[in-house]
């Protein structure tokens, strides 16, 4: 009878000893997967970071190409009133490049309009300007913090990836149009320097 009490103890201990195993290894895949949630969504803030970056970079570059468009257009100005006396035709180089600048510095202005909605279901992104809005609209701040402490870190996550869908959409629309007006403000500084050389020499 003793042993066969100790038999049963023992096997009760060897069970109770799996569960608490079985416990442990739930808990650690619990973890596990925690751990990789919160992975993700660091990833996930510092992509934003980085297009958020790009939009700065954008920016700069227009910045620099409307100034250029300024210098050159102001110079072919100058020179055009200087060389008045000069017939039409030799001004045809700066008249391509004028018009060459002036369409480049009309891109870079369509650019320097914001961008807000990417049109890709930011709509519903608490992180977003136009998720955001309509709370400022209603005036119901509360609405917005109950949506925010209702949220997940799965739903965080989804909003990041969307927003940095919708600001990578942005950044290579900008991109576009950098690379275009750029490509005109070159051709109209080529067209400018011939135009200047034609009319001071000849």
């Amino acid at each position: 009878m003793i042993k066969n009490e100790k038999i049963d103890k023992a096997l009760n201990d060897i069970e109770t000893i799996k569960k608490e195993i079985t416990k442990l290894k739930k808990k650690n895949d619990i973890d596990e997967s925690e751990k990789q949630k919160q992975l993700a969504y660091d990833f996930t803030l510092s992509i934003i970071d980085k297009q958020y970056r790009s939009y700065l970079w954008n920016d700069s570059k227009i910045q620099s190409l409307i100034t250029i468009n300024a210098a050159i257009i102001a110079g072919i100005l100058v020179v055009t009133q200087i060389y008045s006396s000069k017939a039409l035709l030799y001004k045809v180089p700066l008249i391509i490049s004028l018009g060459c600048q002036l369409i480049s510095l009309i891109i870079a202005l369509i650019h320097v309009v914001p961008k807000i909605n990417s049109k890709i279901g930011n709509e519903f992104n608490l992180r977003t300007m136009v998720g955001i809005s309509p709370y400022i609209q209603t005036k119901d701040k509360d609405e917005y913090v109950a949506k925010i402490l209702g949220s997940n870190v799965d739903d965080f996550i989804k909003m990041n990836c969307y927003q940095i869908v919708g600001m990578c959409k942005n950044n290579l629309r900008s991109e576009k149009f950098i690379r275009a007006g750029v490509i005109l403000a070159l051709i109209g500084i080529c067209f400018f320097v011939i135009g200047l050389m034609i009319v001071v020499v000849l």
